[in-house]
């Protein structure tokens, strides 16, 4: 999976208005549906008008990520120290959630040199799946079914309408949200270098309600916060065209979204 393509799906176009003060607006850096709990260790965003902010962002070359970034900084009630950085910009910091968090209501502050410069809450639970999406404004209507950034297992391609998946075939789903049910856990901000970091229990995975068979589950290597589920494509025939997908990890569900599949 290449950096700048995942970057540009992590980062995608949300408009969410955000007052130019405090509160802070933290959300899924996945499924982005607001007042929802984020889970340690899971990949996150916050919103707010950073004024002066520089755009920029850490390669992921070298892990852990940064816990600074030009001068910005994160931190959070609770944690050892402050939270590791994907990217800053004028209006969002991405971050990961600190896997010591305990589940509850966590002060969140977002520093520039040192200054406080905006605060939030954060809202953390055990475990709470996002499923990443490519395409719509989840912003803009709560309700909407978001396309999925689902790929083939095969060669690592996104399913689109043009290249639907098969019926039988192991399709990627890239999540966050898995909290510290991690067989093999990394360190904060880092990623393991192969698929040795799978999840405690398997999540399920729902094809147009046909329960799907998960090949495999666990951290996405080379990517801190990230999360895949390897599932096959029910061998239903009328599991065809836009069809929705549902992932449920120890109780708790996903935001649903919808792939493609051939006639």
């Amino acid at each position: 999976m290449k950096q700048l393509g995942l970057i540009a799906l992590l980062m995608c176009g949300i408009a969410l208005t955000l007052n130019a003060q405090v509160p802070v607006t933290v959300v899924s850096g996945a499924s982005f549906k607001q007042l929802e709990p984020v889970a340690p260790g899971a990949y996150a965003q916050a919103f707010g008008n950073y004024q002066g902010f520089p755009t920029a962002q850490a390669g992921v070359d070298q892990l852990p990520l940064p816990t600074e970034i030009q001068g910005i900084q994160l931190t959070i009630e609770g944690a050892t120290s402050a939270a590791n950085l994907y990217a800053v910009r004028p209006d969002v910091v991405a971050f990961i959630v600190p896997q010591e968090l305990a589940p509850g209501q966590h002060t969140l502050r977002v520093l520039n040199g040192g200054q406080v410069i905006g605060e939030g809450t954060i809202s953390v639970a055990g475990v709470f799946p996002g499923i990443f999406w490519n395409t719509g404004d989840p912003a803009g209507d709560g309700n909407k079914t978001q396309v999925g950034g689902i790929r083939r297992s095969s060669d690592n391609s996104y399913v689109t309408p043009d290249t639907p998946a098969a019926r039988g075939e192991v399709i990627v789903i890239p999540l966050t949200g898995q909290g510290n049910n991690v067989n093999n856990p990394v360190a904060n901000g880092d990623a393991p270098t192969d698929a040795s970091s799978t999840t405690t229990t398997l999540p399920r995975v729902f094809v147009s309600g046909v329960e799907a068979t998960v090949q495999f589950s666990g951290l996405m290597p080379g990517w801190p916060g990230l999360w895949q589920v390897n599932a096959y494509v029910p061998d239903e025939a009328f599991i065809k065209g836009a069809v929705p997908l549902i992932v449920t990890f120890n109780g708790a569900p996903a935001n649903e979204v919808i792939f493609y599949v051939a006639e």
